[in-house]
C-alpha cells in the first residue's frame, strides 16, 4: 500500500460536523507539499464559499448539504488559489460509469504519487472522505473517513456505495492570491451565497435558511432527532472558520474589521445553539435557547450581507 500520512489533525471542527467536503480539502492541502507557506484551514473553508453556504430541507434531511452543482467544485476551491483536477459521474451519466471510474483511478494515483490525496464522494454514509493511499496489487484504496477511522475501498466500488455518484477532487497546485484580492473575491462569493443564488433543488438557502430552520425547531418535530444536531453542528463549525478568516485578514482589507466582529457574533450564536441542543434542559427550554441564538445569528448575517454588497 502506498499511503500518505493525512489526518484530520489541525482542522478546527468544534462540533465534529464540519462539512466533509470542505474538511477533506482543507486536510489534504494542509498535509501536502503544495506550498512552502502553510495554507490555513479557514482560508480553504471560507474562500471556497463553504463557510457562507446554508441549505435547509423542510424535513431536515442531511442530503440537503450535498445538493448543488458538483461541477462547481474546481472553481470554488480555485477561489482560494488552488487548481484542482476533477472527475465526476452523475445520476444521468450511467453509460460513462466505467470510463469515469478509470479516469478517477488515474487521477487519484497520480495525486498520491505527488504526495496529494483526493477528496471523494462517497466513502460511506453519504459523506466525503479522503483517499490517501492505494494498493495496485489488491486494487484497494485507503480511505480516511469523517469519523477518523480508516477503511479499504475496492477500486471498482468508487462511486458505487450508498449514493452512487462519482465525485473526485484532487488539488494539483497552489498560487497564493494577494491578500486583498483573496478577501474581495471571498466577500463577493459569500454575498452570492447569502442571497441564496446557488441552486439547491428547492431547499431554503442563504439567509432564507434561517426562518426555515427556526420553523423546524419551533415545531418540536426534531427535538429528539440527530438531524437537528447535524444541521446546527455543520453550520456552527463553518461559521467558526468564517470568523477566523475575517479576524486573520483584518490588515488586508478595510471590510474585515467589521466582518470579524459580526462573524464572531455569528459563530458564537451558532455554537451556542448547538450546545443548547446537547443540554439537559426541557424540550421547550431547548427550543427557545436554539431559536434565540439563531435570531441573533440571522440579524448579524443580514448586516454582513449589507456590508459585503458595498465591496
Amino acid at each position: 500500500m502506498k499511503s500518505l500520512p493525512i489526518t484530520w489533525n489541525g482542522i478546527p471542527d468544534p462540533t465534529g460536523y464540519l462539512h466533509t467536503l470542505a474538511k477533506s480539502v482543507a486536510a489534504i492541502v494542509c498535509h501536502s507539499p503544495l506550498s512552502d507557506t502553510p495554507i490555513l484551514p479557514e482560508d480553504i473553508v471560507t474562500a471556497s464559499g463553504f463557510a457562507h453556504r446554508m441549505w435547509i430541507a423542510a424535513d431536515l434531511c442531511p442530503s440537503a448539504m450535498s445538493i448543488w452543482d458538483f461541477s462547481g467544485q474546481p472553481a470554488w476551491f480555485g477561489n482560494t488559489g488552488l487548481s484542482c483536477d476533477y472527475i465526476s459521474r452523475m445520476w444521468e451519466e450511467g453509460s460513462h460509469e466505467a470510463e469515469r471510474r478509470l479516469a478517477a483511478e488515474q487521477q487519484i494515483k497520480s495525486g498520491i504519487d505527488r504526495g496529494v490525496g483526493s477528496a471523494a464522494w462517497d466513502v460511506g454514509g453519504g459523506e466525503w472522505g479522503i483517499i490517501r493511499g492505494y494498493d495496485e496489487e489488491e486494487r484497494l484504496y485507503e480511505v480516511l473517513k469523517p469519523d477518523g477511522s480508516m477503511t479499504a475501498l475496492p477500486f471498482d466500488n468508487l462511486g458505487n456505495l450508498d449514493i452512487p455518484i462519482l465525485s473526485v477532487l484532487t488539488p494539483r497546485a497552489y498560487v497564493p492570491k494577494p491578500a486583498d484580492i483573496l478577501v474581495r473575491d471571498t466577500v463577493t462569493l459569500a454575498a452570492s451565497h447569502l442571497r441564496g443564488e446557488e441552486w439547491s433543488s428547492g431547499n431554503a438557502s442563504g439567509l432564507a435558511a434561517y426562518p426555515a430552520l427556526i420553523a423546524c425547531v419551533e415545531s418540536g418535530a426534531f427535538d429528539r432527532t440527530w438531524n437537528l444536531d447535524y444541521y446546527l453542528g455543520t453550520y456552527a463549525a463553518l461559521k467558526t472558520h468564517a470568523a477566523a478568516f475575517y479576524d486573520r485578514h483584518r490588515a488586508d482589507h478595510p471590510i474585515c474589521d467589521a466582518l470579524a466582529a459580526i462573524y464572531s457574533t455569528v459563530s458564537d450564536a451558532w455554537n451556542h445553539a448547538y450546545q443548547c441542543k446537547q443540554s439537559d434542559a426541557a424540550a421547550d427550554g431547548k427550543r427557545r435557547c436554539i431559536t434565540d441564538a439563531l435570531h441573533i445569528a440571522h440579524t448579524a448575517e443580514v448586516r454582513a450581507l449589507a456590508l459585503m454588497e458595498t465591496v
